[in-house]
């Protein structure tokens, strides 16, 4: 059964991406200020590790080992950026994708409902989609722009 998109689980979608950008940010920041100013430049590979959590960037991004099994890989596309966070005993991820095909949500919604997620809500507007599943005790939000060819993928505990 779907049900509408309430204001905070909008808010928390957007939380996800801004923390996913200041953990990223910080992590760089703390990086260079223990390790002397850095020749990389945007685009390059990265990965940084703290007690935190974890960023990486172009190849040396990748599917998140620790991601919990009930989550089905995602198989499609070229990760761009792949971050895990543990805060208060509660990991979480963010998986970013390019090159995805148009097919990809119904495909992988597929992949989601079979291994028993259940969609609790799907917002398409254009090009622009985000779906909402929960299984368990983990929420899922994966979202995408098909014309732009991308997406992310978040996967946290549920409260």
């Amino acid at each position: 059964m779907l049900r509408t998109m309430n204001k905070s689980t909008i808010v928390l979608i957007i939380v996800a991406v801004i923390l996913a950008l200041i953990v990223g940010i910080y992590a760089l920041m703390n990086y260079r200020a223990n390790h002397g100013s850095s020749s990389s430049k945007l685009g390059d590979d990265v990965k940084i590790t703290n007690k935190n959590g974890s960023i990486a960037t172009g190849k040396k991004a990748q599917w998140p080992k620790d991601m919990p099994e009930i989550v089905p890989e995602f198989k499609y596309g070229t990760i761009q950026s792949s971050s895990t966070t543990d805060v208060d005993d509660k990991k979480s991820w963010i998986v970013v994708f390019k090159d995805i095909p148009t097919d990809t949500p119904a495909k992988y919604k597929t992949e989601l409902t079979d291994k028993g997620w259940v969609v609790v809500n799907e917002i398409s507007l254009g090009p622009v989609y985000t779906i909402q599943s929960e299984k368990d005790d983990w929420e899922m939000f994966f979202t995408g722009d098909i014309n732009g060819k991308t997406l992310s993928i978040v996967i946290k505990p549920k409260k």
